[in-house]
């Protein structure tokens, strides 16, 4: 934990650092450090997720996958799925998750209905930050 407001999930490619360091750079506050490799199982993104959330510090939520051949996003997206249906945070969530079965992962998500949810599908990485600051602060960065 480092402290912050908004929780950070990096998946593949050590873009862990990116993330925390845009954040500190426009101003924002991680709440976290944690990253997965990118052929995580839907079963361990639903376990960290929840241990990630379970604080009520959080105020808004980043998960940033990076560009693979190999990152599934339908497995990320079910893991998301499975916690975020237990959990149910109302805080804003910003997910940018490039990858293979983007059909999928959109129908999957789309059952979630949450209206404080974005989905960023051609954003870079900082502009992930950007949003999610912006989101979380009334202000962006």
């Amino acid at each position: 934990h480092l402290g912050g407001d908004i929780a950070v999930l990096a998946i593949g490619g050590s873009i862990s650092l990116i993330l925390v360091d845009y954040l500190y750079q426009l101003g924002g506050k991680p709440f976290n450090y944690a990253e997965l490799h990118g052929s995580v199982t839907a079963k361990r993104i639903s376990h960290v997720l929840r241990e990630i959330l379970s604080s009520p510090q959080i105020k808004g939520l980043l998960i940033v996958g990076a560009s693979t051949d190999y990152l599934r996003i339908d497995a990320v997206a079910e893991g998301i799925h499975t916690a975020l249906k237990e959990i149910r945070p109302t805080y804003p969530i910003v997910l940018r998750v490039p990858g293979l079965g983007k059909e999928v992962a959109r129908e999957i998500l789309s059952g979630l209905r949450r209206t404080n949810m974005r989905v960023l599908e051609k954003a870079t990485i900082k502009e992930s930050v950007m949003t999610v600051m912006e989101k979380v602060y009334g202000h962006p960065a």
